[in-house]
């Protein structure tokens, strides 16, 4: 469908229906997905060294903030990633979307939410 006709073609479909995309101009840089997957809650990072980076980046914001200590992390498999590395944190709250999206820094995620409970 030519992109002029694309909303009328759209308004036409009946469901069930099958939509194939493809881009405009075909463009390596632009074929990237990212995406956040929570409905895979897993009680602790996998792997041994993953746990310890948690407990530490954890425990640096504790030192300081001891209340820091109330947050509360919990972990999904958000795969496909890389098992032992973060790749996103979502820290409920903040302006517009109502959270924000933060990573791979756990010690920060853990300040802003500390942060966003005293408010």
């Amino acid at each position: 469908v030519a992109e002029e006709n694309l909303s009328t073609a759209l308004a036409e479909l009946k469901a069930p229906a099958e939509i194939m995309f493809a881009p405009i101009c075909p463009d390596v840089g632009e074929d990237h997905i990212l995406a956040v997957n929570l409905t895979r809650p897993i009680s602790a990072p996998p792997g041994v060294a993953a746990r310890m980076q948690c407990q530490a980046a954890i425990a640096s914001v504790t030192a300081r903030y001891p209340d820091a200590s109330k947050v509360v992390v919990t972990h999904y498999n958000g795969g496909p990633c890389e098992d032992e590395a973060i790749q996103k944190i979502v820290v409920p709250g903040g302006g517009g979307r109502g959270w924000t999206l933060l990573g791979p820094q756990l010690d920060a995620a853990v300040k802003l939410a500390y942060a966003r409970s005293l408010r």
